[in-house]
């Protein structure tokens, strides 16, 4: 190597030495965007010289400028982001909004101002579009927010007709820092990398072209950054509200200031706290209406009136997109209204940890239930779920909920579910054994045990012959009767229910008819009387009897239950569960 190559290499290992002190400075930080320009403007210097050298020493080689000067915008954008997420970041939550919003103004005022000083160092193009950020963030403060989660949406968006015009893609600032990275990028490439169909991408770089990022575009030809671009993007952290967020935001401010008494009324509620009622009394119930919407609102409505927010937690699943959107953002509300089936599973599943946590308080407490914490003032939480049927065709949704219905109960997590349509429709599987099924449903009157599930409507309308016996069971076990066995056998002669009362022993034979019973069932219960050696034989209906039918029971003693006698069963269960 000559005497004169020696020379050149010698000042580009000085240089180098130079640059890399310099990096190691850089990395410690500066107090001020000043000193960093500074910075950049003597690695844009020490950049120059070894352009130089490399020209006069072709054996070695130096990144190209268009890279050095990317490399350079890149590190001054960063520390504008760290010191724009500081200032949008609320790190004393014990101030007001208003408090902050003033602390936030008078940070971004003292950031120009340091950004001011920076300029004249070669970098001048970057500081004005910090300026302009800083000016736009000046002007829409209180419609920035600071947010770990921002940008983080769903990916799916193929479907461009559901896409949210209001939101922003979430690819659209990885394909915009690509662009600025890889010179002259082709659409090709990035649909490959980020696996974008073209519809989607041509979507993307439209917004770019708007943005005033890139210039125009088309494919197969390479796609060019406007020089000089306004590089500043928005922060991982920080990002601009919509008009809807906005006065979402705004709302919420004011509701801030609000008293519980002045919230509710927006609801139309008169709260009355003083007559809180106790939830522990509501059990998980299906509630089968034409009319369920509206019993579903007013019992929602009972009981935000009288249960304050820290005694009553609620979540509202809204299939029909109708029912509960009304009361999205009332205080009791622990998640926003959901209406989304594919959202859903994920608020259950919440639901199911919210159990589990509540189990390892007892266990903790040594208590068996919720009601042995009676001085932890421990929130009851109810989940309405306006269309248990839309619900249905989820097998994972259905899994949720059972083991919420399983568990919930014991810990304060108690379920109201509605539904449309009739019971033979909805296909309830074990979720049956674990729910009272209601037509009528007016939570006052079940809170004072004025309404139990049973109703002769719903036996007319719902039950079959099965489900009719063992109501009847039922119904004989909440009238005095004992040992009731609901039989096995079948046929002309068979028997439905065996019974006591007192010592006599009942044979029963129940006929779930839309028509009068006639003599054959009179006949049937004779024979199966003898049969089972029982005292008394009883023929049980919805219905009532020919008369035929009539004569024959009276000529050999037995007993006809019609539908009054069935109404009289049911309310003497009624005044039972009341006493």
């Amino acid at each position: 190597m000559s005497f004169y190559e020696n020379i050149q290499l010698s000042k580009y290992k000085k240089i180098m030495e130079q640059i890399e002190n310099l990096n190691k400075r850089n990395v410690k930080g500066y107090d001020s965007f000043a000193e960093y320009c500074i910075a950049d403007e003597t690695m844009i210097g020490y950049f120059d010289e070894l352009k130089k050298i490399e020209r006069k020493l072709p054996s070695l080689t130096v990144d190209s400028y268009d890279k050095f000067e990317q490399n350079t915008f890149d590190q001054l954008n960063g520390i504008y982001e760290k010191k724009i997420n500081d200032i949008f970041e609320k790190k004393d939550y014990s101030i007001s909004n208003e408090e902050f919003l003033k602390q936030k103004l008078n940070k971004l005022e003292d950031l120009k101002k340091d950004i001011l000083n920076g300029y004249g160092h070669k970098c001048d193009k970057m500081l004005d579009a910090f300026m302009q950020d800083i000016n736009d963030k000046i002007k829409n403060c209180d419609r920035y927010e600071y947010s770990i989660f921002s940008g983080k949406y769903t990916d799916d968006f193929d479907d461009l007709n559901s896409f949210d015009n209001e939101r922003e893609d979430p690819y659209l600032k990885d394909v915009m820092k690509y662009i600025m990275k890889v010179k002259d990028a082709s659409i090709s490439s990035i649909t490959e990398i980020y696996d974008l169909k073209y519809s989607r991408l041509s979507r993307i770089l439209s917004k770019l072209k708007d943005m005033g990022i890139i210039e125009e575009y088309s494919f197969g030809k390479p796609i060019k950054i406007k020089k000089y671009i306004k590089y500043v993007v928005t922060t991982d952290n920080i990002k601009k509200m919509t008009n809807k967020e906005y006065e979402k935001q705004q709302e919420k401010n004011r509701r801030e200031k609000m008293s519980l008494e002045e919230i509710m009324k927006i609801y139309n509620i008169e709260i009355d706290y003083s007559n809180e009622t106790d939830i522990s009394k509501i059990n998980n119930s299906l509630i089968i209406n034409n009319e369920c919407e509206s019993i579903a609102i007013n019992n929602l409505e009972y009981l935000l009136k009288h249960n304050s927010p820290d005694k009553l937690g609620i979540f509202l699943i809204n299939t029909n997109n109708i029912c509960f959107n009304f009361y999205d953002d009332v205080p009791n509300l622990l998640l926003p209204v959901e209406s989304d089936i594919n959202k859903i599973l994920g608020i259950l599943q919440y639901c199911e940890q919210f159990i589990e946590n509540r189990y390892s308080l007892l266990l903790s407490k040594k208590a068996k239930d919720i009601q042995e914490l009676k001085e932890e003032k421990i929130q009851n939480i109810i989940i309405f779920i306006d269309e248990l049927g839309n619900l249905q065709k989820n097998k994972e949704i259905n899994e949720q909920l059972l083991k919420i219905l399983l568990k919930g109960k014991k810990v304060g997590v108690t379920c109201l579910m509605y539904s449309k349509f009739s019971k033979k429709n909805l296909n309830l599987g074990y979720i049956e054994d674990l729910v009272k099924i209601y037509n009528e449903f007016d939570i006052e009157k079940v809170l004072a045990g004025e309404i139990d599930n049973i109703e002769i409507d719903k036996i007319d309308s719902d039950m079959d012959g099965y489900d009719f016996e063992n109501c009847s069971a039922n119904l004989l076990l909440n009238n005095g009767f004992s040992n009731v066995e609901v039989t096995q056998y079948s046929g002309d002669f068979g028997v439905d229910i065996i019974a006591y009362k007192d010592d006599i022993k009942y044979a029963i034979q129940c006929k779930k008819y839309s028509s009068p019973v006639g003599i054959k069932a009179v006949q049937e219960v004779i024979a199966s009387k003898a049969m089972n050696d029982c005292h008394v034989a009883v023929v049980l209906t919805n219905n009532y009897f020919t008369n035929s039918a009539k004569e024959l029971a009276k000529k050999n003693n037995v007993l006809l239950w019609d539908r009054n006698k069935l109404k009289e069963l049911i309310d003497n269960m009624s005044d039972l569960n009341n006493e």
